[in-house]
């Protein structure tokens, strides 16, 4: 990333650990995995969440489901769940964090849904406005920190929001949907036509990887001091530089993967460089 955002920004994830806990309880074998669900969330919070009914419904269901597997599968199914909320060493790692089986298939239906719902309760609860308060206020120059390009808008509430992206795909780690240090503010370019849902810890061929951690301290740099001038193509009267985008500050391959995922060389040269030459001139 060029720019990383505040590990404040992180600190009320209280949502995710309170549902993880029921789980928990759930895949160590609790006979009633709901008893005092309440009690694993901020007292603060409780009232609130009590008349959340959607995200009791998913609870419930979830817990049932479940209930009916046996042993080895409710292990297998905890060690997904620590796995999948392994931060930050899942950003580090070589060995990327396991998938929920497929089967049965209502079982992941379900987590998915649960998980689902939980994010939703992100705006209503306020988290999500307190999270992206602290991102704009600790960007400098209020810009998207995968690509620097983007504009972050105010967190006024007449403002729009920028998206909140799942940084681990929601669609191959949804355990940790909901977990706000796998949840970025991010421009909608970023999101919407480049990471997508980019496996960050997996290439295309399967082979684990290494990426940014979006609340790390691992920046990029970006340097310019090898492009050669009157060397590029010519645009109407003007000669373009040659420009030689490099990246430095950073592990190689986070630099790599980032670079591949944001296509943010390109987008330098393309969208910056060359389209605003002629005019800095």
């Amino acid at each position: 990333m060029l720019i990383t955002y505040p590990i404040e920004a992180t600190g009320e994830n209280w949502l995710h650990e309170g549902v993880t806990a029921v789980l928990t309880r759930a895949l160590d074998g609790a006979s009633d995995p709901m008893d005092n669900w309440l009690q694993l969330f901020p007292q603060e919070h409780r009232e609130a969440l009590q008349r959340k009914s959607s995200l009791v419904s998913r609870l419930s269901r979830a817990v049932e489901t479940i209930a009916v597997l046996d042993t080895p599968r409710r292990a297998s199914l905890r060690t997904c769940l620590f796995e999948q909320n392994r931060f930050p060493d899942a950003f580090s790692s070589l060995t990327a964090p396991l998938r929920v089986d497929a089967e049965p298939v209502e079982l992941l239906r379900r987590l998915s849904e649960l998980f689902e719902c939980a994010f939703g309760l992100l705006s209503g609860l306020g988290i999500r406005d307190r999270q992206y308060k602290i991102v704009y206020d600790g960007v400098p120059g209020h810009v998207c920190g995968f690509c620097g390009l983007e504009r972050l808008s105010s967190p006024s509430a007449e403002s729009p929001r920028e998206d909140l992206d799942h940084y681990l795909a929601f669609s191959i780690y949804p355990l940790a949907g909901v977990n706000l240090r796998n949840l970025a503010p991010i421009g909608s370019r970023c999101n919407s036509s480049h990471k997508l849902n980019t496996d960050m810890l997996r290439d295309t061929a399967g082979v684990p990887r290494r990426c940014f951690d979006p609340y790390g301290e691992q920046q990029a740099q970006v340097s310019l001091l090898q492009s050669l001038p009157l060397r590029g193509p010519r645009r109407g009267t003007d000669v373009l530089p040659l420009w030689e985008v490099e990246f430095t500050g950073a592990d190689i391959d986070r630099l790599a993967v980032w670079d591949e995922v944001f296509d943010v060389k390109r987008r330098y040269r393309d969208d910056v460089l060359d389209a605003d030459f002629a005019a800095w001139l």
